[in-house]
């Protein structure tokens, strides 16, 4: 079971959940990703805003956000992790630290009309 915890007053209408983001879908439709959220970090480090407008959100427990727009249509977006290395002289820093970022894979948006 994951807990989230929340400490960033980010207003939203729907919240929605997956193996390693949590999606926020604020009052104008806008789409709000918290990044950095891992068992050891449940309440993550920032929220990043994705492209698009929407009124309905959902998601799969490997990633892809789906997303219904104001017109009525269906979107799906990818997001592909890119795994690197960290080296850091920082002694509070571990000396490799495995980092994930998340990218799209489809348009250049991320967004893919279904």
């Amino acid at each position: 079971m994951m807990y989230i915890c929340f400490y960033v007053g980010t207003p939203a209408t729907q919240l929605t959940v997956s193996s390693s983001y949590v999606w926020a879908l604020n009052p104008n439709g806008e789409i709000l990703c918290r990044y950095g959220v891992t068992k050891e970090n449940p309440g993550g480090d920032y929220w990043r805003q994705i492209p698009g407008i929407f009124v309905q959100i959902s998601t799969s427990q490997n990633d892809k956000l789906w997303a219904i727009s104001r017109e009525g249509k269906i979107f799906k977006r990818h997001t592909k992790y890119l795994l690197r290395r960290q080296q850091s002289h920082d002694p509070l820093l571990s000396g490799n630290k495995r980092l994930r970022s998340a990218t799209s894979t489809s348009s250049d948006d991320g967004w893919e009309l279904v």
